[in-house]
């Protein structure tokens, strides 16, 4: 982009921008001039990018900068320069100065690294996989960046990545007359389509692309010979192993596929993107090709990467791609402390759970305290620092007694809840909360008083348990289980009452929770008396419920104990055929109590908290997986107890809240049984991350 004569006015040090003291100016470009400047409220140095001056009463240009400016204020990750603050100065001669404040970097760009040495293939995948966090998080956010390129990414001193510019170019290019409008950003790393004016999200993917090409080869993938970068608009790059010949085939393609002419042959994502690339040039654990979640996030596999310059590990003292120094488990006093503390809710979330999708991390949290239901995705923070204050997506849903659950392929999100009117409502949602799911936009409608669960059975049967909006002399001895096909929208089949079994007990807490088993046949609902097994299924207009022979499983047979059952979990016994259930009781004393369910009679119940003298529980979850026997309890001191054994053995694990004081209030294992995750009763409304 050329620069537009008189773009740059003269400045001097000791100039004053509205409150920053202007020091010396530490870079100049098309895209307007860098100073180091002194803050004199907050007490520390600063970044101002000061932009081409305008005329007054350029309109379109001050529009156009205030959004982007809001627009990039908002974007929060490790991987992008924040924005302190921006504004705009009226001059003397009726021009405008527009400027945005941010973090000086001391560490200088990679375009100036790239001058002083080559770097090595780990090197180049941990620069290029903190991009990729960076760019995706801002797409996800609406933010394009339109000038991916190496001056661009600045470095702290350990190679860790700030993008910077989000938008400028954009803005720059605004400005130019009509006869000289340039691209914007650099033409060496822009699309073809961006060079066209079209530029869309899919424009800085190819950008990375160009900077991994760049990386790995010491070249351009346009350059000649003799050192010149010709316009590519309409010419294929040169071969990668032209100028690295060690480079496997594999890497070529992945390079070149990410440098295709048409925006949807690119890869849809930069993180898909730089994970091929990094397949291709790496052997990490699989499964047949496919790297796991596991390795992506921790560097499993990239441990050791031999590149050009020699080999990069751990060992290095640098931190496999993908971790940060907050994140590692020896940056943490406590080795058993959380690895992520999410917070964003304003009261403590009373429901978790993790997304069933392959490939996906995402954790899902609701809050009766503020109504709202958050997805966070641990991907997208896995180079943030230990405190995670924003969540990927939330919606306020303007109920109370909110319940959730993931359907069995991740697709979709059910959320349940009520109003003060008695009217409770259950909405399917895209796994993103963008929106109802096509054909649910109604949801399904019930008159409740208390909605006490929810529950997939197979892929498309949607269950749930709750007590109806009846008299107060009812005291609570109806509960109702309803059951749903998603596929049929339309049909709204009668509800079955599971009531006449037990005696009453309050109107609140006599039917407390619902689990699916994990073969999806059979239900368990906690009751105040126990635990009832038994399997739904729709027979016309109706749900029927088919109560197992063996009746109610009480904690104590016999005993009027008056503990309820609060919650419910299924494991698989040791040879894979059989289920247990566990629970946890509510009262005193509070238990974890499990029965080996093999038939019409189940064993006696196991008292695990009596045999090893446990704390009090608070909260229980066990693990979805058919081939192991993980379940954990949350207690009043707001520990984590893990077993991975037989009921009734010592834990695993004890897993600890660190700086987190309060109760554990609800638990949530991944599907692939890696993560923890845990609310808490603090006043931070504190959401607890563990690597297990």
């Amino acid at each position: 982009m050329q620069e537009r004569e008189g773009i740059h006015q003269a400045k001097t040090a000791g100039e004053t921008l509205g409150r920053y003291h202007l020091l010396h100016c530490i870079g100049r470009s098309s895209a307007g001039e860098t100073w180091l400047a002194e803050d004199p409220l907050l007490h520390r140095q600063v970044a101002i990018k000061i932009l081409p001056s305008q005329k007054q009463h350029d309109h379109e240009y001050a529009t156009l900068f205030k959004r982007e400016a809001q627009t990039v204020i908002t974007l929060s990750h490790p991987h992008i320069l924040p924005i302190h603050d921006y504004g705009e100065r009226l001059r003397a001669d009726g021009q405008i100065d527009s400027y945005l404040v941010m973090p000086y970097i001391e560490g200088g760009s990679l375009a100036e690294l790239l001058k002083q040495r080559s770097l090595s293939q780990g090197e180049a995948l941990n620069l290029l996989v903190q991009a990729a966090e960076a760019i995706d998080y801002a797409h996800a956010q609406g933010a394009v960046h339109h000038d991916i390129k190496p001056a661009n990414m600045l470095l702290r001193s350990d190679l860790w990545l700030l993008l910077a510019d989000f938008g400028i170019a954009s803005i720059v290019a605004s400005a130019q007359p009509a006869k000289k409008k340039a691209i914007p950003g650099a033409l060496s790393y822009s699309a073809p389509e961006q060079a066209q004016g079209a530029a869309v999200a899919a424009s800085d993917r190819y950008s990375l692309a160009v900077v991994a090409y760049q990386l790995l080869t010491g070249h351009h993938p346009f350059q000649t010979k003799t050192g010149s970068s010709i316009v590519h608009l309409g010419q294929s790059p040169f071969s990668p192993r032209r100028w690295n010949p060690a480079l496997p085939a594999t890497c070529e393609d992945v390079l070149l596929h990410g440098l295709a002419k048409k925006p949807d042959d690119r890869y849809p994502s930069a993180h898909e993107f730089v994970e091929e690339l990094t397949r291709s040039l790496t052997a990490p654990t699989t499964t047949g090709n496919a790297v796991t979640r596991r390795n992506l996030l921790i560097g499993a596999g990239v441990t050791a990467l031999i590149g050009a310059g020699g080999i990069w590990s751990a060992a290095s003292g640098r931190l496999p791609f993908g971790t940060t120094p907050a994140s590692t488990p020896a940056s943490s006093p406590d080795p058993d402390g959380p690895t992520k503390i999410l917070r964003g809710h304003k009261k403590p979330a009373h429901a978790l759970a993790w997304s069933p999708a392959a490939g996906g991390m995402v954790l899902a949290s609701v809050c009766n305290g503020d109504s709202t239901v958050k997805l966070w995705n641990l991907q997208t923070f896995s180079g943030q620092q230990t405190v995670v204050n924003k969540s990927t997506a939330s919606k306020e849903l303007g109920r109370t007694q909110l319940a959730l659950a993931w359907s069995l392929d991740g697709g979709s999100l059910a959320l349940g809840g009520g109003n003060d009117q008695g009217r409770s409502k259950i909405d399917v949602y895209h796994s993103d909360l963008s929106g109802p799911i096509a054909g649910l936009e109604q949801g399904f409608s019930l008159s409740a008083a208390g909605l006490k669960g929810l529950g997939w059975i197979k892929q498309t049967l949607l269950a749930a348990l709750y007590t109806p909006d009846m008299p107060a002399h009812d005291n609570g001895q109806h509960c109702l289980l309803g059951l749903w096909n998603t596929q049929e929208p339309t049909l709204r089949p009668q509800p079955v009452s599971i009531s006449g079994i037990l005696s009453p007990s309050g109107y609140e807490t006599t039917y407390q929770s619902l689990a699916v088993s994990l073969d999806e046949t059979r239900l368990a609902i906690g009751t105040m008396q126990g635990a009832l097994v038994g399997s739904a299924e729709l027979t016309g207009n109706h749900v029927l419920w088919k109560p197992a022979p063996f009746g109610l499983l009480q904690a104590f047979p016999g005993k009027q104990t008056g503990n309820a059952i609060n919650e419910l979990g299924w494991i698989w016994t040791k040879d894979g055929e059989a289920q247990s259930l566990l629970s946890i009781t509510q009262g005193k004393p509070n238990l974890l109590v499990g029965w080996n369910i093999d038939g019409a009679t189940p064993h006696e119940p196991i008292n695990i908290s009596k045999l090893n003298n446990f704390p009090p529980f608070t909260t229980l979850v066990t693990s979805s997986n058919t081939q192991k026997r993980l379940y954990a309890a949350g207690t009043q001191a707001g520990e984590v107890y893990l077993w991975d054994d037989d009921a009734g053995q010592l834990p695993k694990r004890i897993l600890k809240g660190g700086s987190i004081k309060g109760r554990v209030i609800a638990l949530a294992l991944s599907p692939d049984e890696l993560w923890m995750a845990a609310s808490y009763d603090d006043r931070d409304a504190s959401i607890a991350i563990w690597e297990i």
